[in-house]
């Protein structure tokens, strides 16, 4: 798998791919999501860009993934926990993993992979969505 520069928009752009395509296919669902939550101007990319990063991922993972009982390929767990550690930047992590759960839920069946992919994010970024400083708002008069 090629390696982009952490927290650039491809970094981002291919774990939402990943997650995109982890059912082996691109549901229409899965698209419109990502057209109504405006992610590639979350991440900072244009469509063509995100379309390039996917293309990039595909092309990697028929020569790196891991090949299923079906013929499929699929993202092994351990190369996608690499993917997520070029993600660093606090505030993407928490769009970002709104983003994946949104999705691995956008269709009628929730994919197994998709659910452990879901699972690494939680365990890989959680704790660095646990170290966001939370700005306490005063929204109530304090005594």
């Amino acid at each position: 798998m090629r390696r982009y520069p952490t927290n650039s928009p491809e970094a981002m752009a291919r774990i939402v791919t990943a997650v995109l395509l982890a059912d082996g296919s691109l549901d229409s669902s899965k698209i419109d999501l990502l057209e109504r939550r405006h992610v590639t101007e979350m991440i900072g990319i244009s469509e063509a860009g995100f379309d390039r990063v996917l293309h990039e991922y595909c092309d990697d993972l028929l020569t790196t993934g891991q090949r299923s009982d079906n013929f499929e390929r699929r993202l092994s767990l351990d190369v996608f926990v690499l993917l997520l550690s070029e993600v660093t930047d606090k505030i993407m992590i928490l769009r970002l993993t709104s983003v994946i759960i949104d999705l691995i839920t956008a269709d009628t069946e929730i994919c197994p992979h998709s659910l452990s992919m879901a699972g690494h994010v939680m365990a890989n970024w959680g704790r660095e969505i646990v170290g966001v400083k939370h700005n306490k708002a005063k929204t109530v008069k304090e005594y």
